[in-house]
């Protein structure tokens, strides 16, 4: 006697077997918890049995994954340029913290664990786990949704008579009136009688929510600032403990450090740095995005100081003076006739077309700027001390670097600038070097 599939004939019934078969196509989450009892599937002895059983619990979420970014910056509160010879001068560090939409989806699966008991003699060998979304309309068989299941290949195996439990996550998209279970099954290469037989949890049923419930992923940041020390010099903040922690849940914040540095040791002379970092750490990944921001100040060459104190930079033979940017923009005939700008040579005219130029945000643009004028300074016959040097080999590097990634309109960010900009802005403006031009 042969046994003949379900009839789906007639129209009306083929239209609704395609429909159901349909319906079980994809997969996705919210929850709602039910433990399974658990089922042994092997006895008898051998090598290695198990007891496999699971949770499942749907869910129904729309989940809002938020990214953080942010723009340091840095001003100083006293007149720029900034003498420090036995005073105090006062810096502020800011930052602008951003809070943006990565992702915003809706999904609706089921989530759990299964555990996998060993209950045989010796730990088990390649051990892998199937946990698989069943449905059915009705009063028809439960079938397996199609693409609804994950396989769970553990790193460690399971030793005898220990239990170890893996969670799992399953997206799929569910059918109207349809009913849902999970069953896990658990495969070992040293089962009991050496045949390789399955052990299969008992099917956990389980329902997906019909309201929807919002869940959000770093909804919160915690930023922090902290900055380095300077010898010689009593580093202290204002206003704000440092290191200073706030917590941040808002698209945009602004944030603001303001520092005091005093001259306690009389330290003569130099150009110094002093660091300041702000740190945003993301609140559920835990993702971590650092911005440290350079500026620098010299101590004063005059007035009561220890020669040599401190670390600075000192003072040698100095000639010529210098000029700011806004001298070499209103007259370009003091400009060399030919300047390397990164690994980009400019005429006089491109030179001045460059320093009347708004910087506009690029902060590749307000270097160029300063680099200009720093040049010229030098080529006019004004010495420089090593710290300018460097920084102009630093600027033309940086420079290049970005011609080369873009050569049509290159970019800089004002952070990665600013350090440089404002060493060489204090050269030009006589603060350190030879001196202001009369």
């Amino acid at each position: 006697m042969q046994t003949q599939a379900p009839e789906c004939s007639n129209r009306v019934r083929l239209r609704r077997c395609t429909a159901r078969a349909a319906t079980f196509v994809l997969f996705a989450a919210t929850l709602f918890a039910v433990p399974s009892t658990p089922v042994a599937n092997a006895q008898g002895g051998g090598n290695t049995a198990l007891t496999v059983s699971q949770t499942a619990t749907g869910f129904n979420e729309r989940r809002i994954n938020y990214a953080w970014s942010g723009v340091d910056g840095f001003m100083w509160h006293n007149p720029h340029p900034v003498e420090i010879g036995g005073s105090c001068a006062h810096p502020d560090f800011y930052f602008e913290v951003t809070r943006t939409v990565e992702s915003d989806t809706t999904q609706s699966g089921v989530r759990g664990q299964v555990c996998v008991q060993n209950t045989g003699a010796n730990a088990t060998q390649g051990l892998q786990i199937v946990v698989q979304v069943q449905g059915r309309f009705g009063s028809d068989p439960f079938q397996n949704v199609p693409g609804a299941s994950v396989t769970i290949t553990p790193a460690t195996q399971v030793a005898a008579g220990q239990t170890a439990c893996y969670p799992y996550n399953i997206v799929f998209t569910p059918a109207d009136g349809a009913e849902y279970r999970t069953t896990s099954t658990a495969t070992i290469a040293n089962p009991t009688g050496g045949t390789g037989p399955s052990y299969t949890s008992a099917p956990t049923p389980f329902t997906i929510p019909a309201t929807t419930t919002t869940v959000e992923e770093d909804a919160t940041a915690t930023v922090t600032f902290t900055y380095t020390s300077v010898a010689g010099f009593n580093v202290t903040t204002l206003m704000t403990p440092v290191p200073a922690v706030w917590t941040v849940d808002q698209p945009f914040t602004w944030l603001g450090v303001w520092l005091e540095i005093c001259n306690v040791s009389n330290v003569c002379g130099g150009t110094f740095s002093l660091t300041g970092t702000w740190t945003i750490t993301e609140g559920d990944t835990g993702q971590v995005h650092a911005y440290p921001h350079t500026m620098t100040f010299t101590a004063s060459q005059t007035g009561p100081c220890e020669p040599g104190g401190g670390t600075g930079e000192e003072p040698g033979e100095e000639t010529g003076c210098t000029y700011t940017q806004g001298y070499y923009k209103n007259h370009p005939d003091a400009l060399p006739a030919t300047m390397m700008l990164g690994n980009v040579s400019y005429t006089r005219a491109q030179q001045r077309a460059i320093l009347r130029t708004p910087a506009r945000g690029n902060g590749l643009i307000s270097l160029e700027h300063q680099l200009i004028a720093a040049q010229a300074n030098i080529a006019n016959g004004a010495s420089a001390p090593q710290s300018v040097l460097d920084a102009i080999a630093q600027a033309n590097q940086m420079i290049a670097e970005a011609q080369a990634a873009n050569p049509d309109n290159p970019y800089l960010s004002p952070s990665q600038t600013s350090a440089l900009t404002e060493l060489l802005a204090s050269y030009n403006e006589g603060t350190i070097g030879p001196g202001h031009c009369d």
